[in-house]
């Protein structure tokens, strides 16, 4: 069985799925993800608050399917892996879901908008379109083999600031400079928690600052949040705290940072060391996930073992839709992936409604 454009399915978050993604995203993603793409912090959270949108939005499609995954209820501290595992006609099933992300803002010419048309073109790696080329890679040293694969692509348009955002407050910055790491180090927080001395910490901000802000941290093992009163104070100060995570602006807030070129501060003492102070102006606030246009498309699945019998090697340096060439003169380097993979074109997929027949 092969797919075609009526068996590829498209999903979209509803706002409650985002707000939980996020909440984790910012929760887990500085002191207990690894940073295995040495990423800013909030490239990391944002990378994390995708993937949790994502695999929120295939159980609730798996789920829809009659399919009800085993779950574990894990801490935000310890590693959350999307283990995907349920029971099919082989009775226990371990899925591993491989999802390829695309930013409608950096595609270029000869590229075009990630549409179904174009994933199931048939192009394959020895074709001049590498841009019509979509490869459902998995890696060749993989080493967490699961019994079955599913594909999918996630898409978010170019930023729209003038888009109504989901969250409350979609500007966040996160302590993530040298100086400022003692407050997100997972091994300074157990320290902190085991010694019952924790962080105190001042935000403060210029008089009259409209809006309205958020702080996030965590004390006694638990994330918790505070709001900011920006307009009746000009500080909150905290203590006996774990960490601390974030602090979040809304439209107008980070607006006024940004028009008056003011910044908030962060004050805090770990113990009887300094105190160590830094400036939060609007540049260290990012969003972390887009406000409109995410999309999640489920294409379909296959059994390893028919995955390894007629899967390609991607010969070394071949480019694809997923990983085009680059034409930066500053970042000049060789198209394709940076690891050895396999791969199978989605047409030889097996439709991702019948995923139950695993």
């Amino acid at each position: 069985m092969t797919i075609t454009a009526n068996d590829i399915v498209t999903l979209r978050p509803l706002p409650d799925d985002i707000r939980e993604a996020v909440s984790y995203a910012i929760k887990s993603g500085v002191p207990y993800t690894y940073n295995r793409m040495d990423k800013d912090a909030w490239r990391r959270v944002a990378r994390i608050a995708r993937g949790k949108v994502n695999e929120i939005l295939i159980r609730r499609f798996t789920e829809s399917l009659g399919i009800r995954s085993a779950t574990q209820d894990k801490s935000y501290r310890q590693h959350d892996a999307f283990d995907f595992t349920f029971d099919g006609k082989r009775g226990r099933v371990d899925a591993d879901v491989k999802t390829f992300h695309v930013l409608t803002q950096f595609i270029e010419a000869p590229r075009e908008p990630f549409s179904v048309a174009g994933l199931l073109s048939g192009v394959d790696h020895s074709m001049p379109q590498w841009h019509l080329f979509f490869p459902m890679l998995v890696p060749e040293d993989y080493k967490r083999h699961k019994d079955v694969y599913v594909f999918a692509v996630s898409v978010e348009a170019k930023p729209e600031r003038t888009a109504a955002p989901v969250l409350d407050f979609p500007w966040t910055a996160f302590p993530d400079s040298e100086v400022e790491r003692f407050m997100v180090d997972a091994a300074a927080i157990k320290v902190r928690e085991d010694s019952g001395h924790g962080l105190a910490v001042t935000v403060a901000w210029p008089s009259g600052m409209p809006g309205a802000g958020n702080a996030i941290y965590e004390r006694g093992g638990q994330a918790r949040q505070k709001r900011l009163p920006l307009g009746y104070a000009t500080q909150v100060a905290a203590t006996d705290l774990s960490s601390f995570l974030a602090i979040q602006l809304d439209d107008v807030a980070k607006d006024h940072l940004w028009r008056r070129r003011a910044a908030m501060t962060l004050t805090a003492q770990d113990g009887d060391k300094p105190a160590v102070t830094s400036l939060y102006d609007a540049r260290r606030f990012h969003e972390v996930f887009p406000r409109q246009d995410f999309a999640l498309y489920l294409i379909g699945w296959i059994d390893r073992q028919d995955f390894e019998r007629i899967a390609q090697p991607l010969p070394d340096g071949a480019p694809c839709y997923f990983y085009p060439p680059r034409r930066d003169a500053q970042d000049n380097h060789a198209p394709g992936t940076k690891t050895a993979n396999r791969y199978v074109l989605p047409g030889v997929l097996n439709p991702i409604a019948t995923l139950a027949e695993a």
